[in-house]
């Protein structure tokens, strides 16, 4: 098992291909391409955080995406997860708006605060402990791996915008995000 983050796919958001210059022609074509990488990268024993504005689609349309994707997904909720009902905590699938696990890393168990914003100060974070975000959609400073599709990706001190728009439209393993979050 292994644990992903990500953000801000906007399911059902025909605007947001224009809005954030998503390099997709059509909703449908995004769609398949968010879903087959993040299928590509996890399996159903995974965990996945998804920390906000999964979909704009109706209740419905928002389960028939997430039957789409392996894993066990937790959401944070965004501003546009208006989809979100009671039932929805209470199963666990949707999670506190400020979220804060413990992970091992190189040893050490690390605090992860995770929300759907950009936060200035964050639990431990004078200890040096990760935030990671959305919403920002790659408009907080830039990591480049040479992938035509990264247009953004961010690390503004240890705070990561997880979001699509910034890796390429796959979800991001535990252990990438802390190699680049930690780092000096």
């Amino acid at each position: 098992m292994k644990y992903f983050f990500t953000a801000d796919q906007h399911f059902g958001h025909e605007n947001i291909i224009t809005f954030t210059n998503r390099p997709f022609d059509s909703l449908h074509e995004m769609h398949s391409v968010m879903t087959d990488r993040w299928n590509a990268k996890i399996t159903n024993e995974d965990i996945v955080y998804c920390l906000g504005d999964f979909s704009l689609a109706s209740k419905g349309k928002t389960r028939e995406y997430l039957s789409r994707l392996k894993g066990q997904i937790k959401i944070v909720p965004g501003g546009h997860d208006k989809w979100i009902r009671q039932e929805d905590r209470d199963s666990g699938l949707v999670i506190d708006k400020l979220t804060i696990i413990k992970v091992a890393y190189n040893g050490e168990s690390i605090p992860i605060s995770m929300c759907h914003y950009p936060m200035y100060s964050w639990e431990k974070s004078h200890y040096g402990a990760p935030h990671f975000h959305g919403h920002s959609h790659g408009n907080i400073g830039t990591v480049r791996d040479g992938n035509d599709l990264l247009h953004g990706g961010m690390k503004q001190g240890r705070s990561i915008d997880v979001g699509v728009d910034c890796w390429g439209f796959y979800p991001m393993e535990l252990d990438e995000l802390l190699q680049i979050a930690l780092k000096e």
